[in-house]
């Protein structure tokens, strides 16, 4: 039998030119949870941060209405991030929705999202984004994490070539404990009843309540037919990211077009920032690390080893230094060492670091110390920084003639204990941004 994601292949491109949520099914529900205007916070790569209320946004500016200034237009070339602070409101929850669970969604190329589970079809899945309904093609599925449900243990959530696999939660006889069941097959569709899959039970609707993950099998080579340049990052409540190219805003939300989607509204109030591209810097969390080196305080055989990721902390969570949330960065636990080789000149390094708040939770709190390093030279060290405190931007370190960038975090006075460091929006600035204030 074809693979029913294999049949949606010749027919995906002509769908795909329609926007996946429109503005007319859009409206009503924008209506509901943006009342009022937009804040926003203007930052810039030169100068003070702008507050006001948004007016307009596209691909070339933002108009900001601003209390006491009236309306400014700021051209996006000249930015370095939009901040949209939506204070202490929160997301709807699962009964209010009627969803089926909190689930994230990973697209192609590292791009996700998270939401509340609405329904399904043949050729997509459906969720809640902050109150709003979010139509996610299959073809740019490739994994459906429910993560209320998703134990600690199971880490493993890879494919085999050509098959899907699906992750449910089974019950054993009385008293016994529930156990995940993985299962190999094929993803025929999603409906309102749950996971059509194919295996070898057989055809099978698995109910929602008992899925753990679903992933699914890449079609072809995990890239966009065509290359795909984003102009930025949006980093999404509750958590996600989503690099995309600005389309414009309309009916309370942001259309863009991602490297997997040609067309999607994120509703504004989904949206947490939106992290620029621009041709003065470059997103040091966009490289690759040439050597990526972690030791834990009492070794590989004793400590528990934890990698370094991507725009997140290395609990899988938003990067936040001291009440701050920043879209991009690097997650590492001390000691880590990471070396990027510096393929351009770069003239500077701009960063914020600080230990994750996710410590403060801990019964003990993190303290490390951060070190810049160009061609095995000490460029800058940190003091002793610990839980709780602010964010510390680095000062001005010039990356002049420099071809190997070194990025450390060593242990301070408490061992490993709690040692989630951050480094926050690092930027590689290209000589048209140097005299940037921090």
């Amino acid at each position: 039998m074809l693979r029913i994601r294999s049949l949606l292949r010749l027919w995906l491109p002509v769908v795909a030119a329609a926007p996946i949520a429109s503005a007319s099914t859009y409206e009503p529900h924008a209506r509901r949870i943006l009342q009022g205007p937009t804040a926003v916070e203007v930052r810039p790569l030169r100068g003070e941060a702008v507050r006001g209320e948004l007016r307009s946004l596209d691909s070339k500016s933002i108009g900001v209405d601003v209390v006491g200034s009236g309306s400014t237009t700021f051209s996006l070339s000249e930015l370095l991030s939009i901040q949209f602070p939506h204070g202490e409101a929160k997301s709807p929850d699962a009964k209010s929705e009627g969803a089926g669970g909190r689930l994230r969604v990973e697209l192609p190329m590292g791009d996700s999202l998270s939401g509340l589970w609405r329904s399904g079809s043949a050729e997509s899945l459906e969720l809640a984004l902050e109150g709003a309904p979010l139509a996610i093609p299959i073809e740019s599925v490739r994994k459906v994490i429910f993560t209320d449900r998703l134990p600690k243990s199971l880490t493993d959530l890879s494919t085999q070539p050509g098959k899907d696999r699906l992750f449910r939660l089974r019950k054993g006889a009385a008293g016994a404990e529930t156990v995940v069941e993985p299962i190999q097959g094929t993803l025929l569709a999603f409906s309102a009843a749950g996971v059509e899959f194919e295996s070898v039970l057989g055809k099978t609707t698995f109910p929602f309540a008992e899925i753990v993950a679903l992933s699914l099998a890449p079609l072809g080579e995990d890239k966009p037919a065509a290359p795909f340049e984003a102009d930025a990052v949006l980093a999404l409540a509750p958590e996600g990211r989503i690099r995309a190219k600005l389309l414009g805003v309309g009916a309370g939300a942001l259309r863009v077009s991602t490297a997997a989607i040609p067309e999607i509204a994120i509703p504004l109030r989904a949206l947490q920032a939106i992290r620029l591209r621009n041709q003065q810097f470059v997103d040091l969390s966009d490289l690759e690390p040439v050597e990526a080196l972690d030791q834990p305080y009492l070794g590989s055989s004793f400590g528990s080893r934890r990698p370094w990721r991507r725009d997140r902390n290395v609990a899988d969570k938003p990067l936040r230094v001291g009440g701050v949330e920043f879209a991009t960065g690097i997650g590492v636990h001390s000691r880590s060492k990471l070396t990027y080789a510096l393929t351009e000149p770069f003239v500077g390094l701009r960063a914020r670091v600080g230990v994750d708040d996710e410590t403060l939770q801990f019964l003990r709190k993190g303290s490390v110390i951060f070190r810049v390093l160009g061609d095995d030279k000490v460029l800058w060290e940190s003091p002793v920084l610990r839980t709780g405190e602010p964010a510390v931007a680095l000062p001005d370190i010039s990356l002049k003639d420099v071809r190997k960038l070194t990025l450390e975090v060593d242990y301070a006075d408490g061992m490993d204990i709690a040692d989630y460091a951050d480094w926050c929006e690092p930027l590689l600035l290209r000589a048209r941004a140097t005299g940037a204030e921090k």
